[in-house]
């Protein structure tokens, strides 16, 4: 969603967006030497040495946007914050948040998580617990019956994402542990199928496509008028929605 509304909006402004996933045998300064790119964005931080000779080279460079500062483009914190603040708003006060299991999700994981460790304290809540969901049944499985049944149990949880929140309510089902009575759920993502699930997912969604407007909007600022400060950059708006499930 992201990558198509940012090569949208760069397209307006006659740009090509080429998305590039780094591996270890990826060298990058040939990589700018064949592409000749009139800017560069890393979602993580770009190494200190390649992001100097770029911008020794005149191009911009704006990394971190997965990291928090005033470069990011979807405050992952909050969204924890958002999270948590809905389910004690729910009465639930032994809450709990599930993190994905992948390492590749980690930058944005840990954001999310320490959300949610803020806002309770904040609310005067025990502390979440923390918990780890992989992508796959069994562990929708096991995740729901520790939650529900294990020596810490918790009347509702955070999810990473819609897709963990969708297993995991599917899990609790084949357990007969009933959403939200048993265990109350919140996701992130507000994808379709949230919507359509029995029961429909409460969740929070995030505003990808402004917010890869404004990134463009930047990016064309530091291209077209180098030495002059660029507009405030605003991350993309997040709002919860409140459906059946918290």
């Amino acid at each position: 969603m992201f990558k198509r509304a940012l090569s949208g909006a760069l397209a307006d402004s006659g740009y090509a967006c080429v998305f590039i996933h780094p591996t270890g045998g990826l060298n990058a300064a040939d990589l700018w030497k064949y592409l000749e790119p009139c800017a560069v964005v890393g979602l993580d931080k770009i190494g200190t040495e390649d992001a100097q000779t770029l911008r020794n080279g005149g191009t911009p460079v704006v990394d971190g946007l997965l990291l928090s500062g005033a470069a990011q483009i979807i405050d992952q914190h909050k969204i924890g914050e958002l999270q948590v603040r809905h389910l004690a708003a729910q009465g639930h006060r032994r809450i709990a948040y599930a993190a994905v299991d992948d390492a590749s999700e980690d930058i944005v994981s840990e954001q999310r998580v320490n959300g949610a460790l803020d806002a309770a304290r904040q609310l005067g809540l025990p502390e979440p617990r923390i918990t780890r969901m992989g992508y796959t049944a069994a562990a929708a499985r096991d995740s729901v019956r520790d939650l529900v049944f294990g020596a810490e149990p918790v009347t509702a949880v955070a999810i990473f994402s819609d897709v963990l929140a969708l297993a995991l309510i599917a899990a609790a089902q084949d357990q007969s542990i009933t959403v939200p009575r048993d265990l109350a759920v919140i996701g992130v993502d507000n994808i379709q199928l949230a919507a359509l699930s029995v029961p429909s997912l409460t969740t929070v969604s995030m505003d990808l496509s402004g917010a890869a407007q404004a990134l463009a909007r930047h990016l064309s600022h530091l291209i077209q008028t180098p030495g002059e400060s660029p507009p405030a950059f605003r991350a993309g708006a997040l709002n919860v929605i409140e459906r059946q499930t918290a």
